[in-house]
């Protein structure tokens, strides 16, 4: 079979059946979504030892008008902790339940309370960057765009958290009246 295919053409059996093996093998998961995360994130010592690309410098000082040229190195190294910190917050949880990366079809039933517990830890560190952060601060800009940047990736509306939606996570609304007591709880121990 030519990598490009005529309108006109059709598949043999054979043919026909290797494509729906393909297909399903890209619809059938291989990785919880905990091990997804984990490789996702595996690499932000990496990414913090890249240069900073004047296109990315742009980019980032265009975002974030009050932020200089010069300040783009010091929001990375912001962003990159606070990335490995979240990242710290996922590798915990599946040390504490190694058991949990083997659930692959059961993913999102057998892990449920992994991932609302994860939800409750990313929140609480984020709550804690944001109760410290100083408006008064010199480099209050910086630190605010490496909070907000990071804590998009993580929990924001196109984030790693979306993926629990992509995956099938049903978040009800007794879970999610739990997790809201829980968070208001931790901010008022702040």
């Amino acid at each position: 079979m030519t990598d490009i295919q005529n309108e006109n053409e059709t598949l043999s059996e054979a043919e026909e059946a290797l494509m729906n093996e393909f297909r399903e093998a890209l619809e059938t998961p291989t990785l919880t979504l905990l091990d997804t995360w984990s490789n996702l994130l595996g690499n932000i010592e990496g990414e913090r030892e890249s240069r900073v690309s004047p296109a990315l410098a742009n980019k980032i000082t265009t975002v974030w008008p009050k932020m200089s040229f010069q300040d783009v190195p010091r929001y990375f190294a912001a962003y990159y902790d606070h990335m490995e910190l979240l990242r710290e917050d996922l590798l915990d949880i599946i040390a504490e339940n190694p058991e949990a990366l083997e659930h692959v079809e059961d993913d999102m039933e057998f892990n449920h309370e992994l991932y609302l517990e994860l939800l409750y830890r990313w929140q609480v560190r984020i709550g804690i960057w944001e109760h410290e952060w100083d408006a008064a601060a010199e480099d209050s800009h910086i630190s605010i765009a490496a909070i907000a940047d990071s804590t998009s990736f993580f929990v924001g509306p196109q984030g790693l958290v979306e993926h629990l939606t992509a995956a099938g996570f049903n978040f009800t609304d007794e879970e999610r009246a739990a997790l809201e007591q829980r968070l208001v709880e931790a901010r008022e121990a702040l």
